[in-house]
């Protein structure tokens, strides 16, 4: 090849590889603008994806702030209600020793007065039962005669208006008479009399002594009884005695 044609062509060739590089460059900025633009637009959606992130994150810092206030709230809450609960039962418990003690002490009083009642009650009976057997063994002295002999006048006398005495001879005309010391005859034909006037004459009189009458005397008959005796009154005055001390 001449000279000529190989200038040419070597520019020839210079001005396509030229082209082909200023191509190839232009090709080049195209995708790297297009990659940028793309990295671009990732760095906005990853931003607002961060953004959205943060704002919920400090969403729920919000809601777990308030959760937490609540829960301590609430813990606050059943604390207080626990000690509350606490104190009352405390409380009761007290109140129920307190009225347990009460009730103790109340039955330790109640079996103290009763016990000393007792006693008391106790004392007082066997006092008028001493008194009873004084009394008797004094009217069983030979100095109280007269006077034993002016109680059986007296019971004479009390049944000769009695309506009981009338009662019991209707049931039963057998009739025995006990007084502490054998009756005298004027003694014996004024009671038979009496008894006879109530049973339409109609009477059948025993005498029987019997010491432990003391004085006044005693009617029998059948299961009937007439008591007259000193014994009887001492020991009807006796029991009053004790039940006006009951």
């Amino acid at each position: 090849m001449s000279a000529r044609l190989i200038v040419p062509f070597i520019i020839l060739q210079v001005a396509s590889v030229v082209a082909i590089v200023f191509f190839l460059r232009m090709i080049l900025n195209k995708q790297l603008e297009i990659g940028i633009n793309r990295i671009k637009k990732l760095d906005q959606e990853n931003q607002k994806k961060e953004a959205h992130l943060n704002e919920k994150l400090q969403q729920l810092d919000k809601e777990y702030n308030i959760k937490i206030k609540e829960a301590k709230r609430e813990a606050e809450t059943m604390l207080d209600s626990a000690k509350e609960d606490l104190k009352k039962m405390r409380e009761e418990e007290r109140l129920k020793a307190k009225e347990e003690a009460k009730k103790i002490i109340t039955g330790a009083l109640y079996e103290k007065e009763k016990v000393m009642k007792e006693q008391k009650h106790l004392v007082f009976d066997k006092a008028i039962d001493f008194s009873q057997q004084i009394l008797r063994l004094i009217f069983q002295e030979k100095d109280f005669t007269d006077l034993k002999l002016k109680v059986s006048k007296e019971v004479m006398d009390f049944l000769a208006d009695s309506k009981q005495v009338e009662e019991m001879l209707k049931a039963d005309r057998n009739v025995e008479i006990v007084t502490t010391d054998p009756m005298g005859e004027d003694d014996k034909k004024r009671i038979i009399k009496i008894m006879k006037d109530k049973s339409d004459g109609k009477v059948n009189a025993t005498f029987k002594v019997n010491k432990d009458a003391v004085g006044g005397l005693i009617l029998r008959a059948g299961k009937q009884i007439v008591d007259g005796s000193i014994a009887y009154r001492i020991h009807e005055a006796a029991t009053k005695i004790k039940e006006d001390i009951k």
